[in-house]
């Protein structure tokens, strides 16, 4: 299942917080895109009935990707400290609209340079804590 967002403001927080303070961590999405994955499989159960409202069980976690592109602005550079302070260890909260994403890494970014054009920017994330 894929939620795609228009017209939400996408935020996000200080490396290693739980919350979002939304004055200081707004990122100039031009689109945002958080994809939910659980993983199912069919209830096999030997010599017993299966009910038709319940014949599967979720067999991993509930995962959660998050992307988004949006433009550069040194205006609002405070949204873009997980470019500066990121390593392997550091999770970030993100807030999309009103939904707020705890624990989320980053699992890679990319920068597009053109003439004449707006600098943007690509990330994807993965939280851990939908």
């Amino acid at each position: 299942m894929s939620l795609s967002y228009s017209n939400l403001p996408v935020y996000v927080g200080e490396a290693g917080g739980t919350s979002v303070t939304e004055n200081s961590a707004y990122v100039a999405a031009t689109q945002a895109n958080v994809s939910l994955t659980a993983n199912t499989k069919a209830k096999r159960l030997l010599g017993s009935a299966v009910s038709s409202t319940d014949q599967f069980q979720v067999t991993d976690p509930l995962g959660v990707n998050i992307s988004f592109s949006c433009f550069i602005d040194p205006f609002t550079a405070d949204g873009f400290d997980f470019l500066a302070t990121a390593n392997q260890s550091d999770f970030f909260p993100i807030k999309i609209g009103g939904n707020l994403y705890k624990s989320c890494y980053l699992s890679d970014y990319s920068v597009s340079i053109a003439p004449y054009v707006p600098v943007t920017l690509s990330a994807n994330f993965v939280s851990l804590t939908p």
